[in-house]
């Protein structure tokens, strides 16, 4: 088994297996601007996926592992996808909307607890009653 990639890091877990190769998701701004080109952004390839559309999914993993793969490769890994168990299925799902996630968080990963806010939230119950308008209880 080999992996296919163009030999750059990839955040950890990111690596995908279909059709007995291996596909290493590369949170690259690279992968940013074919994920654009290819779907107008990362917000519909996330929504791409969610539907379960096997052709996204398989472009995204070629996009992602930078692989230089031909429209029917591309289709074949779509297909690949298809003919997986359900389990296996599943992982590499979970797998590909993690690593958008990365892409959507400026390549880094995601930290247990993290809600990408901007840090401008309501801390408290008192903070929030202020940014609400009412006034907190002394």
């Amino acid at each position: 088994m080999s992996t296919k990639t163009k030999g750059a890091a990839t955040a950890p877990g990111h690596v995908v297996t279909l059709a007995g190769e291996d596909y290493a998701l590369i949170p690259s701004i690279q992968a940013v601007r074919g994920l654009n080109t290819a779907f107008g952004g990362l917000a519909p390839a996330l929504e791409a996926v969610r539907a379960l559309n096997y052709d996204s999914l398989a472009r995204i993993v070629a996009v992602g592992a930078q692989a230089r793969l031909k429209n029917r490769e591309v289709e074949a890994l779509g297909e690949a996808l298809w003919a997986l168990p359900a389990a296996e299925r599943g992982e590499v799902l979970g797998t590909v909307a993690d690593y958008l996630v990365v892409l959507l968080n400026g390549g880094r990963p995601v930290e247990p607890g993290d809600d990408g806010g901007n840090g401008d939230e309501p801390d408290d119950e008192t903070d929030g009653a202020a940014a609400s308008g009412e006034r907190a209880a002394p």
